[in-house]
């Protein structure tokens, strides 16, 4: 019979690999009364799903390891929802702050729901919504419901590479194809789009 340590590598003799621990961590929060963390968490229903809590090859295989020293679990997209598939990162702390924007309480109707829930309920991207709202001042209702065409985010110039998950930044000036390149949030790719252009952009091939 194998040895824990020997099925996936990641607890020593002399202790544990960062994954492990915050694997563990995880679950302590989540599931165990008294534990560090536990009221702001377990206590407010938050759990870690099933698949993960009883294996952590599991959840070694679909979080990755983690990519450096700087990067921590959250919750993405929902930042009050549970661990699990689909809702979990590696992230940094700058990027787990921005995260708790999709906190804020939008009332539409008589139903109060945060900006993750509203985004989840009609499908479009949270950072869609809270730019529409902040920075064009559409209405709830308009900037949750309305459908994104053509360029993904609404803004010309902004699109989303499903699969690298980023925003893209391109446009077209003077003939001249411009590339900014790519960005983990609409927010930051709309501030390269909106900002000192060109001292950010690269140049590329002509139409």
């Amino acid at each position: 019979m194998k040895h824990f340590n020997e099925t996936h590598g990641h607890t020593k003799d002399d202790g544990q690999t960062t994954e492990y621990s915050i694997w563990c961590a995880m679950k302590a929060r989540c599931h165990r009364v008294g534990s560090s963390g536990y009221e702001k968490y377990g206590a407010k229903g938050i759990s870690v799903c099933d698949r993960w809590r009883h294996s952590f090859e599991d959840f070694l295989v679909d979080m990755g390891p983690r990519p450096g020293p700087e990067y921590s679990i959250d919750r993405f997209p929902d930042c009050n929802g549970n661990y699990e598939p689909g809702n979990c990162r590696w992230a940094t702390l700058l990027e787990q702050a921005n995260n708790k924007t999709t906190n804020r309480l939008i009332e539409l109707d008589g139903a109060t729901k945060t900006l993750a829930q509203w985004a989840r309920a009609s499908g479009i991207d949270a950072d869609v919504i809270a730019l529409r709202i902040d920075k064009h001042g559409w209405e709830a209702r308009e900037a949750i419901f309305t459908p994104v065409r053509r360029a993904t985010s609404g803004l010309k110039g902004i699109y989303y590479q499903a699969a690298r998950r980023k925003w893209n930044v391109r446009f077209t000036s003077n003939a001249v194809l411009y590339d900014l390149g790519r960005f983990e949030t609409l927010l930051d790719a709309a501030s390269a789009l909106l900002g000192n252009t060109s001292r950010n952009a690269r140049e590329g091939v002509k139409q």
